[in-house]
Formats: structure tokens, sequence, C-alpha cells
């Protein structure tokens, strides 16, 4: 049996720090002014979970308010969720359109896609806590990137696999 909870979880986390700080640029149809806006202030909502044996496809899709950013609303190239292998614990894939793209080299530690809580997502996320998703906001503080708002002396320790 798999923890669907646990898997949405680590694709969420791992989307909002893969895309946090990429602008968002609405087509012109939208009328949406996109001057100052980019993904980790944005919804990053559910759609769907598809499993095939050993593999868990979780479809995920950026929402400004109401409007789904999408190839037919945005200008800027977002995946649509992650594969993980599930005996494994790991990502397999990012998920384009129906498409698993994962051609990167899995030992680059630098690369958002091999580990997305990079120094410059670190960064972004403390100089923008106050105006970042909440969701994005309470899971930064659950794994330590940030100090909890309620009890600014202590650190929650970050969690480094999978982080």
């Amino acid at each position: 049996k798999i923890h669907l909870d646990y898997f949405i979880t680590k694709a969420k986390w791992w989307m909002y720090c893969t895309y946090c700080d990429k602008n968002v640029v609405f087509y012109e149809k939208t009328k949406i002014n996109d001057s100052e806006l980019n993904c980790g202030m944005l919804d990053l909502k559910f759609k769907k979970a598809e499993q095939y044996g050993d593999t868990l496809g979780i479809f995920l899709s950026f929402y400004f308010d109401k409007i789904e950013c999408n190839r037919t609303t945005v200008e800027t190239i977002i995946n649509d969720g992650i594969t993980f292998s599930i005996s494994k614990d790991s990502v397999i894939a990012f998920i384009v359109e129906d498409h698993l793209i994962g051609a990167w080299d899995a030992r680059d530690s630098t690369r958002r896609f091999v580990k997305p809580l990079q120094p410059d997502v670190i960064k972004y996320i403390q100089n923008n806590k106050d105006g970042i998703n909440s969701w994005f906001l309470n899971e930064a503080i659950k794994r330590g990137v940030i100090v909890d708002a309620n009890n600014p002396h202590h650190y929650i320790p970050i969690n480094k696999k999978g982080s």
C-alpha cells in the first residue's frame, strides 16, 4: 500500500523548490499583470496520481487565483508533476504533459532537478517568506529552512533525505 499523502507532499516540495523563483509570464490574452509573480507565490494543487507497478506519477498544477498555469495560459514552461519509484522512495523523472523527462545526471547535486533545496532556493525562501504560498512557507518551517515563526529560537532540522 502506498502512502499517497507522503508522495504528494514530497512532489509539492520538489516542485516548489525547483520553480519557486521562476517568473510566471501569462499570455497577453489573460490580461493578468504578472510583473512580480513567481511560482513560489502561487498555489500548487494536486490533480491526480497514476500508479504503474512500482512507479507513481503525481500530477500537479500551479494556480493564480482560479487560473491554472498551463500551456494555454502561461508562456513559462513548468513541469506537470513528478514520477517516483515507490520502493526506492526516489524521483525518477519530471512529467511534461504525458511524457517523462529524466535526462539529468543524478550525480550532479548542484542541480535542482537532483537536489531541489539548493542555496539559492533557501535564500529565496528566507528573503520572500512574507510573500510565498502558505503551504510552501509552512513546509519550509517544518524542514528547518526558516525559523519557526512561533518559536524564533528553535530551528527545526532539515530532513537531508529528499530535501
